[in-house]
């Protein structure tokens, strides 16, 4: 398989920071995966991230803007954050695997379970 950076993901069970937009850090943790903006500079506070609902998987339909990688793995995948029509995902077999942004229409809801 491939060989992505994972330096940025803890393997502990963290649970969501939530913080006022003025007191954010320069990284959230979400469950076990920390995102960390100075290293996606495209990623503000504006931002909304969330605990992944492991109910609403979603698919990737289109690979583009740096994201063929991805194509690469199961294809099965957990919305972690929105912003301006994009999307935080985490891979559903393996955390470690993150897209930090893709667009919110690249990816549609495959299996949604109350």
């Amino acid at each position: 398989m491939m060989n992505l950076r994972e330096d940025h993901v803890q393997n502990k069970n963290l649970k969501l920071e939530n913080e006022p937009r003025n007191e954010l850090k320069n990284e959230t943790r979400v469950n076990d995966i920390k995102v960390t903006r100075a290293d996606k500079p495209h990623m503000t506070d504006e931002w909304t991230y969330f605990a992944p609902n492991v109910s609403n998987t979603v698919e990737i339909i289109v690979f583009d803007d740096g994201n063929e990688k991805y194509k690469y793995y199961t294809n099965r995948w957990h919305v972690f954050g929105k912003w301006r029509g994009k999307v935080a995902l985490v891979n559903a077999e393996n955390q470690t695997i993150k897209i930090h942004s893709i667009s919110e229409w690249k990816a549609i809801v495959i299996a949604s379970y109350p």
